[in-house]
């Protein structure tokens, strides 16, 4: 299987090393691409929104014919996570006010998590940071007016896909010998923001990012869902293409790290406003003190109250 060079953490050459990490990335994606996690409700969902033509009706019958999916789009779009000022009672409320996409996306990404989340310690701890990160991404959407604010909030609950996929063959991924496996190596760094997928990338040849949006393309996720997930540890890269795709992984990466920065900190500190201030993705996205000052409890209250599986 060859491997999609846009997606790929460096340039794909001639060194050895280079195509040895390649072929590592590339049988990792083909085993992990018969992990199928979708019902046949959101495989068709996904098919439907590939064509220009789709209409809001489609999607709001095909999930209404699964009540299971129906069920559980209505709970996460009622949830805190999503922060709507109003209650949906129906599936075609759901999508009349999300859009027929970001619900499809959703969808996606909830039927993810179930299938790949919460079976270990390990697993549970992704989840929940999954969970608080795209409740912050969306908020930054939301207030800044962002474009794709509701694939940011998708984003979130997959830009550590590829964490849950390698601890589901996590047997075959060790740290040392065989008494240091994978899980362990997500918990030793839990809470060490943009640190994990470097060392992934040294004992691998690749990370948890680029994996994550290679199988993404897979399940035939549409874009620019896993050109984000792909690049949220390459700012440069993604600030360097511009456009939409640069003010994405801005507040994804943004959002990953509040989810780090707020937990036990229900009142802005001066010192760590001006830290966030001063972060390439604040920036790009025009951030200052005042902003994260006058969002600082809407942040801290979506943070802890986000919840995405049961």
């Amino acid at each position: 299987m060859r491997v999609s060079e846009d997606l790929w953490f460096g340039e794909l050459g001639t060194d050895p090393a280079e195509q040895e990490a390649a072929r590592s990335l590339a049988a990792m994606v083909a085993e992990m691409s018969g992990l199928r996690p979708f019902s046949p409700a959101v495989q068709r969902l996904l098919a439907t929104i590939q064509n220009v033509y789709f209409s809001v009706g489609e999607v709001t019958k095909l999930i209404e014919g699964d009540p299971a999916l129906s069920a559980r789009v209505l709970r996460s779009v009622n949830s805190a996570a999503v922060g709507l000022r109003q209650r949906c009672s129906n599936v075609k409320h759901a999508v009349t006010l999300l859009g027929a996409r970001a619900i499809t996306q959703m969808a996606s990404a909830l039927q993810i998590l179930d299938r790949f989340g919460g079976a270990s310690e390990a697993g549970g701890i992704v989840v929940a940071h999954s969970s608080a990160v795209a409740a912050l991404a969306r908020v930054l959407g939301e207030r800044l007016r962002l474009p794709e604010r509701d694939t940011l909030f998708t984003c979130g609950i997959l830009h550590d896909l590829g964490k849950l996929l390698m601890l589901q063959v996590s047997a075959d991924l060790v740290v040392g010998d065989r008494e240091d496996p994978y899980p362990k190596l997500l918990l030793d760094y839990a809470d060490r923001r943009d640190a994990v997928h470097e060392r992934e990338r040294a004992l691998y040849g690749y990370d948890h990012a680029v994996l994550g949006a290679h199988v993404l393309r897979t399940w035939q996720v549409p874009e620019p869902l896993p050109q984000v997930v792909a690049w949220h540890h390459q700012p440069e890269r993604a600030f360097a293409a511009g456009g939409d795709i640069a003010v994405m992984v801005a507040a994804l990466r943004l959002a990953d790290r509040l989810a780090h920065d707020l937990r036990g900190a229900p009142e802005p500190d001066p010192l760590r406003l001006e830290e966030l201030a001063e972060d390439p993705s604040a920036t790009l996205l025009g951030i200052d003190e005042r902003n994260f000052t006058r969002l600082w409890a809407e942040l801290v209250d979506a943070a802890n109250t986000a919840k995405l599986t049961e």
